[in-house]
């Protein structure tokens, strides 16, 4: 059997930086293309020898070699460090060699092993470094996906509203930017279909014509919206307000007739100002 060394040192360089990436995309580790890159070409220099040896000893050797790899494509700052490094350095290898042979044999590229190493004769060798480079990009879109989602969930929070001895359970959305103060309290945005179920006998009406509504500290007030245009929006309080368990007393709450719920998958907007209120003035349930 002829072996291609051209062909061995392309693909694993190819295939090791893709896999040494993924790990670092997963583990957001903070290093450098050169250092991706010389963890890659370690591992492309001990594949030039592995169909000289016997399969034992190749399989013996892939720990420390990709122990090898992983230090020094990374800064590993301890053993526990370098072995959850090690552990997803691994499963991205097994991820990635499956997807990848999986998408030959659809393709019908025949693969011929080798002590681990695989060799092609039928199709250019750009062929198999394009399999190898949409398998990345698909599992590397859906780490990061992953991880906006959970970003995303950070910013949500299971509130309670309390009034007049009636509860309301709403998903509140986390606004860096709602700086709304009031009477020096920072102003929780809800919809009116959350305002409705605190409060089923004041009619829409009423609120549009601005007419007396008899809630506590109830305010009308002017705030620019991003448009540019000065909305008015009826400000007032409620008896608490609970997020995780923790209860702010006499909340601030302001209503706004915009639909907003749909955009942020929310019925209340809450500021990180309230947030900070609650570790001055929280009481524990």
């Amino acid at each position: 059997m002829t072996i291609y060394v051209e062909y061995i040192i392309i693909d694993n360089i190819v295939i090791n930086t893709l896999i040494l990436l993924l790990t670092k995309t997963i583990l957001k580790h903070n290093t450098s293309k050169k250092r991706i890159l010389f963890g890659a070409l370690l591992g492309t220099v001990v594949s030039l020898f592995s169909p000289l040896l016997p399969a034992v000893i190749c399989n013996i050797i892939k720990i420390p070699l990709g122990l090898c790899m992983i230090l020094v494509a990374f800064k590993s700052k301890n053993v526990k460090n370098l072995m959850i490094s090690f552990a997803v350095f691994t499963i991205c290898t097994f991820v990635f060699g499956g997807a990848c042979f999986g998408i030959m044999q659809v393709l019908g590229i025949e693969v011929i092993i080798n002590n681990g190493i695989s060799y092609t004769y039928k199709f250019p060798v750009g062929a198999v470094l394009l399999v190898c480079f949409v398998t990345y990009v698909a599992i590397k879109n859906i780490v990061l996906y992953l991880y906006q989602k959970k970003k995303q969930h950070e910013f949500y929070y299971d509130t309670t509203l309390c009034e007049n001895n009636k509860k309301i359970s709403v998903t509140a959305f986390l606004d860096t930017g709602n700086k709304l103060v009031v009477d020096e309290k920072s102003v929780s945005i809800i919809n009116y279909k959350t305002f409705n179920m605190l409060y089923p006998k004041i009619s829409l009406a009423d609120i549009l014509l601005k007419k007396s509504l008899s809630l506590k500290n109830e305010k009308y007030i002017e705030i620019q919206s991003i448009d540019g245009n000065k909305n008015s929006i009826l400000t007032f309080e409620i008896d608490g307000l609970y997020i995780d368990k923790r209860q702010i007393k006499n909340a601030k709450l302001g209503l706004s007739l915009t639909s907003f719920n749909k955009k942020l998958n929310s019925d209340m907007i809450i500021s990180q100002k309230l947030l900070g209120e609650f570790y001055d003035k929280f009481e524990t349930n």
